[in-house]
This record gives structure tokens, sequence and C-alpha cells, in this order.
């Protein structure tokens, strides 16, 4: 009988594996995007880059790569590809996100500079319609690092840092902060929070219906 059971579970478990190699996919993966997603990647894709990226590149192909990512309740984001900025660079993508409402929205994200007063009016955060920006499935949020110098003459490097959540209706910034390195690799020093800060409001745009 001991050995009957053994055989049982061990065809249960080549029979798990089994389906993991038909789909391409392992045996423990997450539970596959919302359904709604297939159609609004279609709706993404099919704009002009143009309007989809904030730029064009005459002579190359559209750019087609692109992740889904399941918010949770209905919602959904897809972050798309954009071409690289420069020769070698990944590419920046652009954000979407649908709520439960079923509308589909271009999401911008904003860049940290620095405090307000070292900057003119304004220029302490940066709103940029492609970012960086990455999943952290782990966090569950998306995470845009960027790192700015040395300039000429100098060591030091600068990197600014911004998390959002989904907060069930939209993307709220969870924190935004810069920090400073003597040298690339150096410990971080000089660290300054751009969110959250008593008396502000998210300075992240609205997204943007499409």
């Amino acid at each position: 009988m001991k050995s009957i059971c053994i055989a049982a579970i061990a065809a249960l478990a080549l029979a798990a594996c089994q389906q993991a190699a038909d789909t391409g996919a392992p045996a423990d993966a997450a539970s596959p995007s919302p359904a709604s997603s297939e159609a609004a990647v279609a709706r993404i894709l099919a704009m002009p880059v143009m309007e989809r990226c904030g730029g064009d590149w005459p002579g190359h192909a559209a750019p087609t790569a692109n992740q889904v990512i399941d918010l949770g309740g209905g919602a959904f984001a897809v972050l798309t590809d954009c071409h690289p900025n420069e020769e070698g660079q990944a590419p920046w993508k652009t954000l979407h996100v649908q709520g439960a409402d079923g509308v589909l929205k271009s999401q911008s994200l904003i860049l940290f500079n620095g405090p307000e007063a070292e900057f003119d009016e304004g220029y302490d955060w940066e709103p940029s319609l492609t970012s960086e920006a990455t999943w952290d499935a782990a966090a569950k949020e998306f995470v845009w690092s960027d790192t700015i110098g040395p300039n000429e003459g100098e060591t030091s490097t600068q990197t600014r840092t911004m998390r959002w959540r989904w907060d069930g209706s939209k993307l709220a910034m969870a924190s935004a902060v810069r920090v400073t390195h003597a040298t690339p690799g150096a410990p971080a020093t000089g660290e300054v929070a751009g969110w959250p800060v008593a008396g502000k409001t998210d300075p992240t745009p609205a997204a943007v219906p499409v």
C-alpha cells in the first residue's frame, strides 16, 4: 500500500511539471493577468509611437515589448517599451493603468530632483511620460531609480528613487528620496526626502484617459 501511495504522489507531481512545461510557466506560477488586459495592450500598441511615447523614431519599427501587472481587484497596469534615448540604453517605458471602472489611462510619473529651495519654482519635481520604472513584486510597488553625474571635473553622483503603490483607484506616491555618493558606488550620504512631506499633496500627475 505504501508503494502505491508513493507512486500516486509521483504521478501527480509529474503531471504538474508536464502542465508547466506545456504552458512555459513554472508549476507555482502566479494567476494570469485580468482578461481585459489583452484588449488594453492591443489598444496601447495600436497608438502612434509619438502619442504613446512622446517622441518618434523614424525608420524604426514601433516597439511592442510590454509587461502586464495584476494590481488586484480587477485592476492592472501595463509597462510598454519605447525606443532608447541613446545608443545602447535600455528602453524607457510608458505606464498605463486600468482600475475596476474599466477606464484605460496613461500614467505619467515624476522625478524628485531635490529640495524646492535648490531650484526655480516647480523644478524640484519633473513629470515625465516615459520612465525607467520597474515593478517590485515583493513590495507591490513601482520603482524608478535614476542616477545622475558625475559632472565634468567632479566625482560625486546623485541617485533619486521614487516609489508608487496602487491605492485601489490610482497610483499614489509611497516615497521619494535623493542621496549623494562621493564617488560612484560609495556609501550614500546627504539623504533628502521629497515624499512624504507634511502639508504637501502627492505631486504625481493624475492619470489621463486614453
